[in-house]
């Protein structure tokens, strides 16, 4: 990585929730893999949130967030990137939480 290369990071934090209490807090960064960059960049990010109800007055939220470097003229770019990568990956973390809650409640 030279000097003008940050590397991109995918966040997904979840806070788990019964009535008004915080029970859980989870936040996860991983580096993403980017081109290389010759001259300095901006940086582009991209945050979605879902709180799913889990019954019991339990709930949980859980975010995505996306961070990339771009160049200025390739921001707009950047950013349709950033959250078409939110968008799945929050995809598949619901998908994760509505599968544990009808396990929950079939059990």
């Amino acid at each position: 990585m030279n000097s003008n290369q940050e590397p991109g990071t995918i966040t997904v934090n979840q806070t788990y929730t019964k009535g008004k209490v915080v029970t859980k807090e989870t936040d996860d960064a991983t580096p993403i893999d980017v081109g290389v960059f010759h001259t300095d960049t901006a940086r582009v990010s991209y945050t979605q949130q879902m709180t799913l109800n889990m019954g019991s007055y339990e709930s949980v939220k859980v975010g995505v967030t996306c961070t990339l470097p771009a160049y200025v003229e390739e921001i707009d770019e950047a950013l349709v990137t950033a959250k078409e990568f939110v968008n799945e990956k929050l995809s598949v973390e619901v998908t994760k939480i509505k599968e544990y809650r009808a396990k929950k409640k079939g059990s």
